[in-house]
């Protein structure tokens, strides 16, 4: 895989950094196990060993720690991965990290940053037409960086516009 997992930090030299992933299954948090491959609930510390995706850190000095996403979840969607510091085997969380990552999963590859997703993206937010140009602005979830614009042209034999 091409270390999908991804956590940035400004300290250096960690070696008990993991990672667990969760969904949301109709409202029940499940969390992966990493050893048998299956879903379970509740999330249990003393279980921690189980569920545990180990970091390391991508090159020293970097403060970016990463790991593959579990290539045993064959099913598609949005996963919330959640990052601690601590020693699953024995089991001890030392501290979660206040940073979690969505993952978008086709069920064999992250799929977060695809066309598609950025094209779901354009759909759902904002645009805008300037009546008097035609020009539309499509904007990202900020409301207002823009994303794409797209200029109508009159070459075509007809165009039908709707004023709001």
């Amino acid at each position: 895989m091409s270390k999908e997992i991804k956590l940035t930090l400004g300290e250096t030299g960690l070696t008990n950094m993991f990672a667990c992933v969760f969904k949301n299954d109709s409202g029940a948090i499940r969390v992966r196990d990493t050893t048998n491959n299956t879903w379970d609930t509740p999330f249990a510390v003393a279980d921690l060993n189980t569920y545990d995706i180990p970091l390391t850190e991508f090159a020293t000095g970097s403060g970016l720690y990463v790991a593959d996403f579990p290539t045993s979840i064959t099913e598609a969607g949005i996963f919330i991965i959640c990052f601690y510091l601590g020693t699953p085997s024995t089991p001890v969380i030392l501290d979660y990290i206040p940073a979690i990552q969505e993952i978008i999963w086709s069920g064999t590859a992250d799929v977060s940053d695809s066309l598609f997703v950025k094209a779901a993206k354009v759909l759902v937010n904002k645009a805008v037409q300037t009546k008097s140009t035609g020009v539309i602005n499509y904007y990202d979830d900020d409301g207002s960086t823009i994303l794409l614009t797209h200029t109508p042209t009159d070459a075509e034999t007809t165009i039908t516009r709707t004023p709001s």
